[in-house]
């Protein structure tokens, strides 16, 4: 399974993706934990890199603060 995040921050997240305003990205996180503890299968982050949108420092510091407590090898 390969789920797009685009953006950690939900706000442009919410641009980019307006399913974000249903399903926020912690909720998102947290099913896609939950997937794998049940079905035992991997989860792959999708994350496109759109200049000027979701490339800078401050994106890769949220994206790192959201996945934090995903295990490398599950998700």
């Amino acid at each position: 399974m390969i789920v797009s995040l685009t953006s950690a921050d939900p706000l442009r997240r919410q641009e980019l993706l307006p399913v974000e305003r249903k399903y926020s990205s912690a909720e998102l996180i947290d099913a896609l934990r939950e997937y794998h503890t049940v079905s035992g299968q991997r989860v792959t982050l999708a994350w496109t890199m759109i200049s000027g949108v979701n490339v800078g420092k401050a994106d890769a510091e949220q994206l790192a603060a959201l996945t934090r407590a995903c295990p490398s090898s599950s998700i």
